[in-house]
């Protein structure tokens, strides 16, 4: 690649940009209640029953496949999207990239259960991708609220789920990349645990150039996905990785749908980076707020960019 062109993709990836959607919510349980140490892992699943509790017209339930109403339904567009043969390279061929991505706002340091009480909150961000999902915004606001009347994780009294009331909520639109740092380098505190796959084994800690193709790829099935073109990058790996303090989690979630138990590792912890461009600083800059790896609506791959 010339240097020309080279710098006209940069450029390019600069200016490129996702529309996004920010719910910032905080959940107050009604009682004493154990939620699993990744949180999100059973909020994903709550969600969704809430969401298809309030919008579908028929009894006969999930997968969406098949329905007459699909395309006109608020569920498939957010849980379900449908696959794009356009992304078929790419690996995305039984169903579309994720839309909504949760994650908890405190940091995953342990992988043993969370215990709360009336006098304890639980905050959680979920992000929309793309103008069809933004466009659910209030459905899905509606839906974290009937998520904690249906109930989350286990009530340590009553031995069955507890409720949680909708005690605030706070939305925000992401629109332009900060400024680089002058220095070149940040760093990188992945706060969810991260699952990053090589070789068919899950990576107990990355090195430059797979998490850059990693972060690559996500940007770019995302942008094609909503309609905002593939992420445009230079060729190589725009960065080093130095300093790495991570460790790896190994997280339990029940499986509804398989009527199975799970255990999904991955790392927490932080990098530092350097040598950054412009080009990789917007990059990660989108790729941390709709996270990365394997398991993103569930929680998986949250990071943040601190300066250093």
């Amino acid at each position: 690649m010339s240097l020309a062109v080279a710098d006209k993709a940069r450029g390019s990836a600069v200016s490129w940009r996702l529309p996004l959607r920010v719910l910032r919510a905080r959940l107050r349980p009604t009682g004493d209640v154990r939620l699993p140490a990744l949180p999100t892992t059973s909020v994903h699943g709550g969600l969704g029953d809430a969401l298809a509790s309030l919008v579908c017209i028929r009894d006969t339930g999930r997968p969406c496949t098949g329905c007459p109403h699909a395309d006109a339904c608020a569920y498939p567009t957010i849980f379900e999207p449908r696959p794009d043969g356009q992304l078929g390279g790419l690996g995305v061929t039984t169903r579309g990239p994720t839309v909504l991505v949760v994650a908890p706002e405190r940091a995953v340091t342990a992988a043993q259960p969370h215990h709360l009480t009336t006098r304890d909150t639980f905050d959680l961000r979920v992000v929309l991708v793309g103008a069809s999902a933004i466009a659910q915004s209030s459905l899905v606001i509606g839906a974290l609220r009937k998520m904690g009347e249906l109930g989350l994780g286990l009530d340590r009294e009553a031995k069955g789920r507890c409720n949680f009331h909708l005690e605030s909520l706070e939305q925000s639109t992401p629109s332009d990349v900060p400024a680089p740092p002058a220095s070149g380098s940040c760093r990188l505190r992945f706060t969810t645990p991260v699952r990053l796959v090589s070789d068919g084994k899950v990576l107990a800690a990355p090195d430059a150039s797979i998490l850059w193709t990693s972060i690559v790829r996500r940007l770019d099935v995302l942008g094609r996905y909503v309609g905002v073109g593939a992420l445009p990058h230079a060729g190589g790996t725009p960065f080093v990785l130095d300093n790495p303090q991570l460790q790896t989690l190994a997280i339990g979630r029940h499986s509804s749908r398989q009527h199975a138990r799970m255990t999904w590792p991955g790392f927490v912890g932080t990098v530092d980076v350097g040598g950054l461009t412009p080009e990789a600083w917007s990059a990660l800059w989108w790729a941390s707020w709709v996270q990365l790896g394997k398991g993103t609506s569930f929680g998986f791959g949250r990071f943040e960019v601190e300066s250093t």
